[in-house]
């Protein structure tokens, strides 16, 4: 005898992009971060999970005044 759960997340993020020029999408890199943290409550049996995710996005600015 077999016994099985699934608990299914997930996570759905919508941002805004902005105006990029060409020489703006050369430098850009997306990072996704992901904790997970897991934890039994003794006097309940409980099973717990924390789960942060993090999602970061960095590009390299060009200072165009110096052209």
């Amino acid at each position: 005898m077999t016994k099985s759960e699934t608990t299914d997340v997930s996570v759905k993020v919508r941002r805004r992009p902005r105006f990029k020029a060409g020489s703006d999408l050369s430098g850009k890199v997306n990072k996704v971060g992901i904790d997970i943290n897991q934890t039994v409550e003794e006097d309940s049996d409980a099973e717990c999970l924390d789960i942060v995710v993090k999602w970061e996005t960095d590009a390299e600015l060009m200072d165009i005044s110096k052209s």
